[in-house]
Parts: structure tokens; sequence; C-alpha cells
């Protein structure tokens, strides 16, 4: 019963360590192969380089740079607009003496007031002052006549936008002398492996011969340990040169711009 129980829990444990695992983790196993020759792999480093990106922006960065300063010569001209609404407008009062002896010397009407006063306004109700809509427009126009500091930053942003374009260039050059020397490491390494791989694979035959020749006695044990010894010999600089192929590989794919996984075929 234990034993049972044991395989049971073995079973859900393995089950689980299945469903934890993502996909992608699978998919990883399978690297995906790309094919390169030269020409193909430096017109893939001119266009996914970051390095290259990077100098790109940054010559369109220098360009806006300078075209802002050439926007400073240029007239600058602000308009601007107003509107108004009275809602209520405002009232005044005037207190008159009239020719006709409406109104009295110390200022007072004589009663309610005169319509006759005035001209026939009812100076006791006020007189509304005022428009109802106001509008106000103007406009301001600027424009830099003389301006020595304008001029000097303008072309000091030209030289800089020459320099910026300069360095993208050299960094081009540059990377495409980094893509031919990792192309041809990988061709010289890729070489050398296949190299070794032959006389791995002849000592490892003369091996098997003289084991062989061994079983029939037609050869020494000291000749059987000897061949097993020169296959042992060359299988450290075997992986040597297995795991030289995959770095050339790698700094090809960093110069390159490209993922890890891919596996490049030369």
């Amino acid at each position: 019963m234990k034993e049972m129980k044991k395989q049971l829990t073995m079973k859900k444990i393995l089950c689980i360590a299945c469903f934890a695992f993502p996909v992608s983790l699978l998919a990883q196993q399978d690297p995906v192969k790309l094919s390169l020759n030269l020409e193909k792999a430096l017109e893939i480093a001119l266009s996914d380089n970051p390095t290259i990106k990077v100098a790109d922006k940054e010559i369109e960065r220098k360009d806006y740079s300078r075209k802002e300063a050439i926007g400073a010569l240029l007239p600058v001209i602000d308009a601007s607009g107003q509107y108004s609404r009275t809602l209520k407008k405002q009232v005044m009062y005037m207190d008159m003496d009239m020719p006709d002896g409406s109104g009295s010397e110390d200022g007072s009407d004589g009663g309610e007031g005169s319509a006759g006063g005035a001209g026939g306004f009812d100076m006791g109700k006020g007189i509304k002052v005022g428009r109802d809509n106001n509008w106000n427009g103007g406009f301001n126009l600027q424009l830099p006549i003389i301006a020595p500091s304008l001029w000097k930053n303008i072309q000091l942003s030209k030289i800089d936008l020459e320099k910026t374009i300069e360095a993208a260039r050299s960094s081009r050059i540059s990377l495409i002398n980094q893509v031919e020397k990792a192309y041809y490491n990988i061709l010289n390494a890729e070489d050398s492996y296949n190299v070794l791989l032959m006389s791995y694979d002849n000592a490892k035959l003369n091996a098997k011969t003289y084991s062989d020749k061994f079983k029939q006695g037609l050869a020494s044990e000291y000749e059987v340990l000897r061949s097993e010894v020169q296959v042992r010999n060359l299988e450290p600089g075997l992986l040597q040169a297995e795991n030289g192929v995959r770095l050339a590989k790698l700094q090809l794919s960093v110069l390159l711009g490209l993922d890890m996984n891919v596996d490049i075929q030369t």
C-alpha cells in the first residue's frame, strides 16, 4: 500500500511539473535556423543594429535643433481678440438746474422729478450708459533684424549636424568591419571544428580497429590503450572548437541585433 501511495504521489508531482512549465520554455528547445551569407548579414546589421538606429535618431534630433535655430529668425505674429457682453448697463444720475424753473437752487427737483427736464428725460430714473456688445482686437509683429547670437547659433547647429552625420558614417564603417570579422570567424571556427571532428572520427575508428584486432589476438593491449588515449586527448579540443563556433555565432547575432535563440547557418 505504501508503495502504491508513493507511485501515485510521484505521478501527481510529474503532472504538476508538466503543467507548470510554460509553453515558451518548451519552444526554446528548438532554435530558429537562419541561413546567412555576408551580403545578407551586412544588410540586416545596417537596418537592425541598435547602434545604427541610435545614430540615425541622433541625426534627426540635430536636424530639428538646426531648424529650431533657423526658426528664431522668422517673424512672429501674435493676434488677440476680446468680446464682452453687458448684461446690465450702468445707471447715471444727475442733478441739474433747469432754466424753466423745474429744479431748485439747492439741487432738489421739486418733487418726483420732471419728465420735461434735460430734453424730456426723467432724471429721477437715471440714464443708462455703455454698450451691449464690446469687441477688441489687435496684433503684434516681431522680426529680429540684427541678431548676431542667432546667426552664430545657426552656424554651430549646422556644424554639429555635420559632426553627427560623420559620426554615424563612422559607426556604419566600423559595424561593417565588425560584421565581416565575425562572419569570417564563424567560417574559420567551423572549418577548425570540422577538421578536429574528422581527426576524432579517425581516432575512434582506429580505436575500434585495434579493439577488434585485440579480440582476435592480432594486437596487444598496449596498442588498444594507446588508441583510446588518442581519442580522449582529442575530445577537449573538439569541445573547445564547438564552443568557439557557438561564441562566434553569438557575437554575430549581437551585431545583427538578432535573438540569441536564432541558430545562424553559414
